[in-house]
């Protein structure tokens, strides 16, 4: 996923944000954060002049990581839920097993998977994920 915090659809992260509860006054208020704003850029001349931000979610905001866990979690949970990935023995009496089939941190992710076949399915899903 290229450009990860841009590409974060506002009305999918309000359907996120109303998935895990989030009480309605605070999901307005953050759909109001970031649908009224605008950005800058620096140039060789100076700043631009501002100019609205149509979607996606600032990277260098203090907010910003948990409303990306919270817009990523419904695929990882669909991966997670329709692909076996790698098993792992953990040595303890008695063993346990954990199962993996997706590993994240902000907009890295690693799709586990135990074959080609696989893989390429877990990734037809998280390409149209969204779409």
């Amino acid at each position: 996923m290229s450009k990860a915090f841009d590409s974060v659809n506002i009305a999918t992260l309000e359907k996120a944000l109303h998935r895990i509860k989030i009480p309605s006054t605070l999901i307005e208020l953050i759909t109001f954060l970031l649908l009224h704003r605008t950005n800058r850029v620096i140039t060789d001349l100076g700043l631009t002049e501002p100019y609205p931000v149509q979607d996606g979610i600032d990277q260098g905001e203090t907010f910003s990581p948990l409303l990306w866990k919270i817009y990523y979690d419904p695929l990882i949970s669909t991966i997670q839920q329709r692909y076996t990935g790698y098993t792992s023995t953990i040595p303890t009496t008695p063993p346990r097993e954990i199962n993996t089939s997706v590993m994240a941190y902000m907009d890295d992710s690693l799709w586990i998977a135990p074959n080609k076949e696989t893989l390429m399915d877990i990734l037809t899903t998280a390409t149209s994920f969204y779409s």
